[in-house]
């Protein structure tokens, strides 16, 4: 308990000494910002000395390298991109359609009215067949609903006459 006591104290006498120690700085503005250009260009100059000292291997690329390399090839491609639409945009597309007005002469224009009336008239006798077809069928279907109706109705009076029979019995 002692030890660690006097440790705690001498930690704060420690601190309170570094704090007496360190003084305000009260630099303006403009010597900060030549401090931190001094700072920059002896990194300028100290950098080719740093380079010697490199081994001759290249040095192998960061992810944040990698990433900024990736960036700026999306980049480059986006631009590409762009310059193609803008060049496709304002080119004139080609037509396939014309829109020539061509008449018929009066023999064609004549032949075609005839193909149509004819086709029209074959469809209309397909139609008529179709339906004498379908209505033959639906009085085959009557006839024979209307038989099994007959059959149950006798059946239905034959129970009733049993019925009536034993109620007067």
């Amino acid at each position: 308990m002692n030890q660690q006591k006097s440790k705690s104290k001498s930690r704060s006498k420690d601190q309170e000494q570094r704090a007496k120690s360190k003084r305000p700085v009260s630099a303006s503005p403009r010597l900060r910002v030549s401090a931190s250009f001094f700072l920059a260009l002896c990194s300028l100059l100290l950098a080719p000395c740093s380079l010697l000292a490199q081994p001759a291997a290249a040095p192998s690329p960061t992810p944040a390298e990698i990433g900024t390399w990736v960036n700026v090839g999306m980049l480059f491609l986006n631009g590409a991109v762009a310059i193609v639409t803008i060049l496709s945009v304002n080119r004139k597309a080609r037509r396939e359609v014309t829109f020539a007005f061509e008449p018929a002469s009066k023999e064609e224009f004549d032949k075609v009215v005839d193909t149509i009336k004819s086709d029209m008239a074959s469809l209309r006798e397909q139609m008529r067949q179709d339906r004498d077809v379908a209505q033959a069928a639906q009085e085959k279907r009557t006839i024979a609903l209307h038989e099994r109706i007959n059959q149950i109705l006798a059946a239905v009076s034959e129970l009733r006459g049993r019925i009536e029979a034993e109620r007067e019995k």
